[in-house]
């Protein structure tokens, strides 16, 4: 199916793909990607008697897992049934699904 997943592990890690197979130990996800957040430095204004830093903001990136140079992959993710809280279906609308099929070669 074309259905896009997003699959919630106990680490706080999600992965986003289309769900291949499920059996009782494991999940096959097919063409995963991951979120990144960097945490952009706060910027810091100082007065004469205390620093007040401004909340960092953060900016997701969404990556083909896979494509990092150092681990290079066919981009499927073989999960251990043990390490998934859940997995739900994604919307057409949301926005990984709109970045993933944008970005489908």
């Amino acid at each position: 199916s074309c259905s896009l997943y997003a699959v919630h592990l106990n680490n706080g890690q999600v992965y986003f793909g289309h769900i291949a197979s499920v059996d009782s130990n494991t999940i096959i996800l097919a063409n995963a990607y991951f979120l990144e957040i960097y945490q952009e430095p706060a910027p810091k204004s100082a007065s004469q008697n205390f620093i007040m830093e401004q909340i960092p903001k953060q900016t997701f990136k969404l990556v083909r897992r896979g494509d990092e140079k150092i681990l290079s992959s066919d981009h499927t993710l073989v999960i251990n049934r043990d390490a998934v809280l859940y997995w739900e279906k994604l919307t057409p609308e949301s926005e990984v699904a709109k970045f993933i099929k944008a970005n489908q070669k």
